[in-house]
């Protein structure tokens, strides 16, 4: 019984020592999200680092595409990470590794660290197949390839009658260079809206004389409003031209509404506009808004909890190790006193005997 307890004695502690690592890594996983939104991150001193192979990758997607590898150099896919702006909203944020998953190439949630500064060709393309060329690379994933990280855009672009239609965010915009494919806006519009522009006055009368733009109408963005703690802010891709966009210009003028009749009518434009809905369409594009904002805000709670409870393991498994060398330590010294003991204790037998004898 004695060599078995010894042989199991060791198995115990180990066990002992797993579990102690499993209940540490739940708690600080579960103080993690206990703690989502109850304050602000400590800052960290020094962002997480990123080795620099955007341009190796380039230069080699380059050899047969130079054209494209141009367009793309120097435009907001490429200074995704390396823009200022991003830079000080990321510095905002506590330098949150969340904020990485659309700015870098390559992204760990679990270890926090990418392979490449900004949105490369792999990142949307995905890997280049190792026959490639004559294997192609996926490029008709559009849509889906921008909604990973434009999310509102993409939310208020499928609320829109473009996207009803059937038309993808590369029907109108290059994706290497971010720049429209008719070079301007009102070119851009006018390749498939040319009838409407003449048979309404007010297009006419606000592009010809006032010299605006569709985009001042149709993708009015409310100046002032509150960016939201992940930068997605709204950017009219809904495309809808609602009275707010009117009072930008006309806020002195006192429209009203009445059904199509005088009668009843009341009320200055502010208040109206605030209240103005077709079809309930502001309604359900402030709930694809909303909707897109939370799945950012879960990605991040997500990436955090990962990590800690990555933090929480290896934290546990010291704390298992320093509890079994302590046992074995003090265990080892108890050991070696009962043996002193027994060893001083053994000439003093012998010395009785022969005094007896």
């Amino acid at each position: 019984m004695t060599a078995l307890h010894r042989l199991f004695k060791p198995i115990r502690l180990l066990v002992v020592s797993i579990l102690l690592a499993s209940l540490l890594a739940g708690g600080l996983a579960g103080l993690a999200l206990a703690q989502e939104g109850e304050g602000e991150p400590e800052p960290t001193d020094t962002p997480p680092e990123g080795d620099m192979m955007g341009e190796a990758l380039a230069e080699e997607c380059s050899a047969c595409h130079p054209d494209v590898v141009a367009a793309w150099e120097g435009q907001p896919h490429d200074m995704a990470f390396a823009d200022p702006l991003f830079q000080e909203g990321w510095a905002d944020q506590n330098h949150d590794p969340a904020c990485l998953e659309c700015h870098t190439t390559g992204y760990n949630p679990l270890t926090g660290e990418y392979e490449m500064e900004g949105v490369t060709c792999v990142e949307c393309h995905g890997e280049t197949p190792e026959d490639h060329p004559p294997a192609p690379v996926d490029l008709n994933r559009a849509n889906e390839t921008c909604a990973d990280c434009h999310l509102v855009s993409q939310a208020e672009f499928r609320a829109s009658h473009h996207y009803q239609a059937g038309m993808e965010c590369t029907s109108c915009h290059y994706a290497h260079n971010n720049g429209l494919r008719m070079g301007t806006e009102l070119a851009q519009c006018l390749n498939c809206h040319a009838d409407q522009l003449g048979g309404f006055v007010a297009h006419r009368v606000h592009i010809e004389e006032a010299e605006l733009s569709c985009r001042d109408c149709h993708g009015y963005v409310q100046p002032g409003q509150e960016v939201p703690p992940n930068g997605l802010a709204p950017t009219g891709h809904d495309f809808q031209a609602s009275l707010r966009a009117c009072l930008d210009c006309h806020e002195s003028i006192q429209l009203t509404a009445a059904n199509g009749t005088e009668e009843g009518a009341s009320g200055p434009a502010l208040e109206l506009s605030s209240e103005f809905d077709i079809g309930g369409q502001k309604a359900a594009l402030r709930a694809q808004q909303l909707e897109a904002i939370a799945q950012t805000l879960l990605l991040q709670s997500r990436n955090r909890a990962a990590i800690s409870m990555v933090q929480g393991g290896v934290g546990g498994l010291l704390v298992g190790g320093l509890a079994v060398w302590f046992v074995n330590r003090r265990k080892n010294g108890k050991n070696g006193k009962n043996g002193g003991k027994q060893v001083a204790g053994k000439p003093e037998s012998e010395g009785s005997h022969e005094r007896q004898g």
